[in-house]
């Protein structure tokens, strides 16, 4: 019986508060007086309903309650109206405690019981908040936007305390019953679910025109705060993102308590439609190349590289890891054109990956004078999430708008591979390094951007393979195998930022680049259509860049053996440990997600191997920063000023000085034509790195 007076004293206070709250937005005395008078009728119908409880506690209240319930007609009044209403919200919230209460197994069970009401009421609020926790934790894009960086920081505080406040000043209707826990609306409310004088339409377009106040200030803290300081455009706009979904989530459940439909239920699967469309389906952006105006021929051929001139050959290679590896590579660039030009000169190929990419293309403006040093080091440090932000809201696509700002940046829109080809070929200009970007396709098979050949890669161990086809290892080779993107597309052109576009093509942030062959690509023989195939971030495969130059090197043997060749591997993703000793679900993800313990293996195999072919010709220098100053450092597209700033301090550093000593000296080294093995030339690179 208690029980059953517990759950009338909720549906009676629910009636109370409705009332008292949502009297104040009528205007008119006479809504005013038909809002009470609702509440009032709504209250003696659940009163009625129920005969007198026998427990003398409940039973003194309950026969409170029903002289109040008999005063109704007395009072005339809004004022005296209103002290009633308050009068029976009081009275029903102290029932609802007494019906509720007894042993210690009833008050626990009445707690988990308000718990749950409390969890029903609130459940799409309740999921879209730990949606929002979970992806601050765990998506490491809007981590590293948001928690990774001082300026998201104060971002997410800013706009918490405004939401703090909105709560509290904009609450959509029904605020009091919606958060009391001793309000509960009864069942099958359709006759009551709307007060007198609210049609669903007014009720909805208050609870817009909150949401919508809300949404406004929010906005404006955004503008506000991303006029300040263009920092902050990213942080502002991703936590003013998550706070919406959070606000719009909050409505739902506001709109489903009031109304009998299952508002919630179908708002859960318009969200669900959304989500998997948005996760689903992308729709190709084109990828801007263009018709080859030379010959094929016209690409840098095997016997054209390397250039003649003193000293060994340099290589470099620039590892991924999104602005973090574009800054890094940058500031090693910059920094060996500053303290080393006598070897900055022999770079004749930079092999890179994603923000190493980027990095790669702002070296070669710089080389053509197409920016300054300043504006090499500015277009390295922007925010190219701001880019991707914008175009969600505009007709621009996404990928054409972050390549639209790196061309404003570095202005090489019309530097493309075949104008690298003839400038190469050219033999007047000063010489640029051979830029060599890597992609992978859906296969996992490397896509080598470049204006080199296809034949420039074509070594033994390659060709060996390929003839192999027949043997139970054939797998092995069709997994092994990497594509010239003349492979692919023959007779097709790719500007320079349109093939850094394809090596930072971070799933999710970028779509997808659609190719089609005009034949079959090799090693897509089981896939349904293997003509075609699509283009992602070539870190996907090995975020080092590594193996294209192995290639090159041993398709180029005489050469290397006359001139001798020294690969510096610049590598901004040995740093990113969390912690002097990994935990195991850390050491497991890494593993999980990138396989590092193969590649690190791989990267040894190819560097004893190009020691053994090229003996004391061969030297190998690895520049990376201390695990612990590059720890908190992201590798999304954006990085804030301290962090920037810790990145380029690694090149102030005592590591730095020994690293470039060791350049040099091996450097001197090959230079002097031994052609014994000599294993301190490359120990650098045989080291084990960081497994995180």
């Amino acid at each position: 019986m208690n029980l059953l007076v517990a759950r009338a004293a909720r549906h009676v206070v629910y009636f109370a508060l409705l009332a008292l709250h949502q009297r104040t937005r009528w205007h008119s005395e006479t809504e005013r007086a038909a809002c009470v008078q609702w509440a009032l009728d709504s209250i003696a119908r659940e009163v009625d309903a129920l005969a007198a409880p026998t427990d003398p506690r409940v039973a003194t209240l309950w026969a409170t309650l029903r002289g109040c319930v008999d005063r109704f007609g007395e009072a005339t009044g809004d004022a005296e109206r209103r002290a009633l209403l308050q009068e029976v919200a009081s009275i029903g919230r102290r029932l609802v405690i007494a019906a509720s209460s007894g042993s210690f197994v009833a008050n626990v069970g009445a707690v988990l019981a308000g718990a749950w009401t409390y969890a029903q009421q609130l459940a799409l609020t309740l999921l879209c908040g730990a949606v929002v926790v979970a992806t601050l934790a765990y998506n490491a894009p809007v981590r590293s936007v948001v928690i990774g960086s001082r300026v998201g920081v104060t971002s997410l505080a800013v706009l918490s305390v405004l939401a703090v406040c909105l709560f509290a000043w904009l609450e959509p209707a029904g605020r009091r019953p919606f958060w009391s826990p001793f309000a509960v609306p009864p069942p099958g409310r359709t006759a009551n679910g709307w007060l007198p004088r609210t049609s669903e339409r007014r009720f909805l377009l208050g609870l817009a025109s909150s949401l919508g106040a809300a949404l406004v200030l929010l906005l404006a803290a955004a503008l506000l705060l991303g006029v300040m300081s263009p920092e902050f455009r990213s942080p502002v706009t991703v936590v003013a993102g998550l706070g919406v979904f959070f606000l719009a989530a909050h409505a739902i459940d506001v709109w489903d308590y009031f109304d009998p439909r299952p508002v919630r239920f179908f708002g859960a699967l318009v969200a669900a439609a959304v989500v998997w469309v948005s996760l689903g389906y992308t729709p190709d952006e084109p990828w801007d190349v263009r018709p080859l105006r030379a010959a094929p021929s016209h690409w840098i051929r095997s016997s054209q590289w390397p250039r003649e001139g003193e000293g060994p050959v340099v290589l470099l290679a620039l590892s991924g890891g999104g602005s973090r590896a574009a800054i890094f590579g940058s500031a090693a660039l910059a920094t060996l054109d500053r303290e080393v030009p006598d070897i900055a000169r022999n770079i004749q190929a930079i092999s890179a990956v994603s923000g190493g990419s980027l990095a790669t293309a702002g070296y070669l403006a710089t080389r053509m004078g197409r920016v300054d040093a300043r504006g090499y080091d500015a277009a390295m440090s922007a925010d190219f999430v701001w880019p991707l932000l914008r175009a969600a809201f505009t007709p621009e696509l996404r990928a054409q708008a972050v390549v639209s700002s790196w061309n404003d940046l570095l202005h090489v829109g019309d530097v493309s591979l075949d104008s690298l080809a003839q400038r190469w070929n050219d033999g007047t200009s000063p010489m640029l390094p051979v830029p060599i970007l890597n992609a992978t396709d859906m296969s996992g098979h490397g896509v080598m951007i470049s204006p080199f050949e296809p034949a420039a890669f074509a070594a033994d161990d390659r060709a060996a393979c390929k003839e192999d086809q027949r043997s139970e290892a054939a797998w092995v080779c069709d997994r092994d195998e990497s594509h010239a993107i003349q492979d692919l597309l023959p007779g097709v052109d790719v500007p320079l930022l349109s093939a850094v576009r394809a090596s930072a093509n971070f799933p999710l942030a970028f779509p997808l680049i659609p190719v089609r062959s005009p034949g079959p690509i090799p090693g897509h023989a089981q896939i349904g259509d293997p003509t075609r195939t699509r283009l992602t971030d070539g870190g996907v495969r090995i975020n080092s860049g590594v193996d294209p130059l192995y290639y090159l090197m041993l398709s180029h043997r005489e050469a290397i053996r006359r001139r001798g060749a020294v690969l510096v591997v610049v590598d901004a993703m040995a740093a990113s440990r969390s912690g002097a000793v990994p935990g195991e679900w850390e050491i497991l993800a890494t593993l999980r997600r990138s396989s590092v313990s193969n590649v690190q293996r791989l990267h040894r195999m190819m560097v004893t191997r190009l020691a053994a072919e090229f003996g004391g010709r061969f030297g190998c220098v690895r520049v990376d920063a201390e695990p612990s100053s590059l720890s908190g450092v992201p590798t999304s597209w954006y990085v804030d000023a301290q962090e920037r700033r810790t990145v380029r301090s690694h090149f102030q550093s005592d590591r730095w000085a020994a690293q470039r000593n060791a350049l040099r000296w091996t450097f001197d080294a090959v230079g002097a034509a031994s052609p014994e093995p000599d294993e301190v030339l490359v120990e650098g690179c045989l080291a084990r790195p960081s497994l995180q």
